[in-house]
């Protein structure tokens, strides 16, 4: 079976210690044989460390996303696009990782797609 798990954030080994439960769910699937990879948008390369696949984003600009960016400005608040160059960037950011998202998952074909957002601070309950 072969999972492919989104996360922008999940860290390559137990070093990054705030991240580490997000490791140790990951890893634990590898080690009952799950064929597991990792979408990160971060920039560090593709590898495999601990039986996980890790598959990071790429630095180069698709000419192509800058086009599909246009007819996306009609499906955001006005305001976020007049934050200035921020908002643009971050539509582009996001735009990016879906298309590298889209590509993992032609390539791999998973049995399953999973999502693991940032692990928040807990606040004061309310």
């Amino acid at each position: 079976m072969r999972l492919l798990v989104a996360s922008t954030s999940a860290p390559r080994s137990h070093a990054e210690i705030r991240l580490s439960f997000i490791y140790d769910e990951i890893s634990r699937l590898a080690k009952r044989g799950i064929e597991v990879h990792v979408a990160r948008y971060k920039t560090e390369g593709f590898g495999r460390y601990d039986e996980i696949y890790f598959c990071d984003i790429t630095r180069f600009t698709e000419l192509s996303l800058i086009t599909q960016l246009f007819p996306l400005f009609k499906e955001y608040p006005l305001i976020s696009l007049i934050r200035g160059p921020r908002g643009l960037r971050s539509l582009y950011a996001e735009l990016h990782y879906a298309f590298h998202i889209a590509k993992i998952l032609t390539k791999i074909m998973p049995d399953i797609l999973t999502h693991i957002s940032r692990i928040q601070k807990a606040g004061p309950h309310t």
